[in-house]
């Protein structure tokens, strides 16, 4: 029975060895799952905060200025409208494209905006600059289209406005009128 005894305890001993073997494994592998974790969680956090070189770009700015600029554009355009060298329906394709272009332009600042914010993105710094690249470019492409309408517009209050003094003109000549 001594005998006995003598195993049981070095059995004892062999099993709390093996629990605080166990017990040290499990403690290794929660450090190791929670570094992981923390690691993910940053990870994954770094998706919803901004990076300060990048809402400190000048894209925000710049696609501002550029929507001043598209405004400008428009307000030229607006008083040609009111003489009697455009038709009524193109008088409104020209409000509903000006329209159009402002409300546009609106929606890219505000997606500029959210970009700069974090609001609703979870992006890296990456695609997060890809995709204020692509907003200033599509206002910069707005920009010059309606550089280019403006200056079609005034091409056409020219045309009219010539084509109207040679009536005019034509009239005097011939005692038309």
């Amino acid at each position: 029975m001594l005998k006995q005894i003598a195993g049981f305890r070095l059995y004892l001993g062999y099993l709390k060895q093996g629990y605080r073997s166990a017990n040290q494994a499990i403690a290794a592998i929660n450090s190791i799952k929670k570094g992981d974790s923390e690691l993910h969680k940053k990870y994954f956090v770094s998706f919803t905060s901004i990076n300060p070189n990048i809402s400190a770009s000048s894209t925000l700015t710049s696609a501002i200025g550029l929507q001043q600029e598209i405004i400008k554009v428009c307000q030229s355009i607006k008083p040609r409208l009111k003489s009697d060298l455009f038709t009524r329906p193109q008088v409104a394709y020209i409000n509903k494209f000006l329209s159009r272009l402002l409300l546009d332009c609106a929606d890219d600042i505000e997606l500029v905006v959210e970009l700069n914010r974090g609001k609703g993105y979870k992006l890296d710094d990456a695609e997060r600059l890809r995709r204020l690249q692509t907003c200033f470019e599509g206002m910069y492409d707005k920009y010059v289209f309606a550089v280019s309408f403006n200056n079609e517009v005034n091409r056409v209050v020219r045309f009219k406005f010539h084509s109207q003094k040679d009536i005019q003109n034509m009239q005097a000549l011939y005692d038309l009128k």
